[in-house]
Order: structure tokens, then C-alpha cells, then sequence
């Protein structure tokens, strides 16, 4: 049996429209028609949403069959083998998200560093090539930077409280010269 037969035999021996099984799933009945029309071109996360919605498990859907009570050893192995995998993929597409958000987030605080040294090319030249440099500089840069890093980084507000230290810092500075 295929699973397009399969899924509508399960819906008919539960008792359920078109429309009642597109309601659980939160869609267009027609949608769930062509969910139900495609069988083998569905993929894991649709099977898995038509199987709870039908109350029923995915391998029921594919044997085209009720499970029965007696499910052999290998079965009830298989199904949970499928879980772990399931929660396993689930965790990684999630720890996916976060490196990429990192990346982003580095990439964010490159582009801030290199357009602000682009900016500011011929003043941090100017810095480089003496051979001292001073504190007001290094304060002025290190705010130059500061204020081009992602607010991913360092939000506003912080970026407030750390410009205010740097600020006070430069007072200090200036009061002991």
C-alpha cells in the first residue's frame, strides 16, 4: 500500500474529514488534500504532523497498517532509535542556529572594525608611526572601535557606561598632567 492510500485510510477508519484532520494541523483543507495526494514526496516533518494529528505513528503510516500491541523486539528497538534521532537532529539544527548567529555576530564586529579603520586611515597611521603614543589616543581609538562593534555585542547601554569610564578615565588623565 502506498502511503497516499495509507494516510486516507487511517483518516476514514478514525472517522475524520479532510477538513477536521486540516484543522489539527492548522491549515487550508486543500493543502491537507494534496498533503495527502503527495504520499512519498512528503518529508519526515509533515509525516510526523499528519501522524499526530491522525493520532497514530509514522510507522503505522508507512506499513499501512495499525501498529498491534505485540510489536516486535526490533520494531519498539527501531521506533526508538527514530526518537533519538529525531531529538538529536532537533538539537543540532539548534546548536546550528547558535554558531551561526555567532558568526554573524563576528562577522558584524569585523565590518564595524574595518570600516572604522578605513575611516579613520590616516589618524591611526599617524598613531602607529610615532613612538609613543598617548593615553588620549589609545582612549579615542579604543571608543572609535567601541562605537563600531554590533549592538549584539555591546548594547547601547553598555556602550554608554563603558564611553562615560573612558570619559572619566580621560579626566583623570588630564587632571594629573
Amino acid at each position: 500500500m502506498d502511503i497516499s492510500n495509507s494516510i486516507r485510510k487511517l483518516r476514514e477508519s478514525k472517522h475524520l474529514t479532510q477538513q477536521e484532520v486540516a484543522d489539527k494541523l492548522q491549515i487550508e483543507r486543500s493543502n491537507y488534500a494534496r498533503f495527502e495526494a503527495r504520499g512519498k514526496k512528503l518529508t519526515i516533518e509533515q509525516l510526523e504532523n499528519i501522524a499526530e494529528a491522525l493520532g497514530v505513528s509514522i510507522f503505522e503510516i508507512l506499513m499501512g497498517k495499525p501498529q498491534s500491541a505485540g510489536h516486535s523486539d526490533r520494531e519498539i528497538e527501531l521506533e526508538k532509535e527514530n526518537e533519538l534521532l529525531r531529538k538529536q537532529v532537533k538539537d543540532l539544527e539548534e546548536q546550528n542556529k547558535g554558531h551561526l548567529n555567532s558568526l554573524n555576530i563576528i562577522s558584524q564586529m569585523f565590518e564595524g572594525v574595518k570600516g572604522y579603520a578605513e575611516k579613520n586611515k590616516d589618524s591611526l597611521e599617524t598613531m602607529l608611526s610615532n613612538d609613543s603614543v598617548s593615553s588620549e589616543a589609545i582612549t579615542s581609538l579604543s571608543m572609535g572601535i567601541l562605537g563600531a562593534m554590533p549592538n549584539e555585542v555591546f548594547n547601547e547601554k553598555l556602550k554608554e557606561d563603558l564611553k562615560k569610564r573612558a570619559d572619566e578615565q580621560m579626566r583623570e588623565l588630564k587632571r594629573k598632567k
